[in-house]
């Protein structure tokens, strides 16, 4: 196909078909597909915003429900042990608000179990561990105890926890 130009030097093509140019008023053939492509690039980046502000959407959520903390696990196996035996684990504390927060204690519903390490100041924006230990005893080899979490975030609230596990006469096997 030979080559032309036009009146200004510039190549044309050489079919009847008109030249496109955008800056002329002339609009694109498919206007939605560029609508869409900046939709999707918008939730992506919000997706993104999400995820490093609050560590997930379903924490997000808390914090947009009122709440300035999130626990988890609330429910933890400990696993199987022998009797007496002590069992440690560990559960996080995650800070979604823009200022301090304190774990100040725990309250137990018996002595078997144990918190370690408060009270525990925990940044804005940040998760920290709290290790739970528990003596795996009672009357019939199973275990479950309740761990109510205080937190101090300008208001005293309570995170509860389930912790459980099974113990026998006999070592475990690995």
């Amino acid at each position: 196909m030979p080559i032309e130009l036009d009146s200004t030097g510039h190549r044309t093509r050489a079919t009847s078909e008109p030249r496109r140019n955008w800056s002329i008023g002339m609009k694109p053939q498919y206007p939605f597909l560029a609508g869409a492509l900046l939709g999707i690039v918008f939730v992506l980046l919000l997706g993104c915003a999400v995820l490093y502000q609050f560590g997930g959407a379903g924490n997000a959520l808390r914090y947009l429900q009122g709440y300035n903390y999130v626990v988890y696990p609330t429910k933890v196996d400990v696993g199987e042990g022998t009797r007496g035996q002590r069992r440690t684990t560990t559960v996080t504390v995650r800070n979604l608000s823009f200022s301090p927060i304190r774990v100040v204690g725990a309250v137990t519903t018996c002595n078997c179990l144990t918190p370690t390490g408060l009270p525990l100041t925990i940044p804005p924006r940040r998760a920290e561990e709290l290790t739970l230990t528990i003596y795996l005893d009672s009357a019939n080899g199973q275990v479950e105890q309740l761990a109510t979490i205080l937190i101090d975030d300008g208001q005293m609230q309570r995170a509860p926890v389930v912790i459980t596990g099974r113990w026998n006469e006999e070592q475990p096997a690995h």
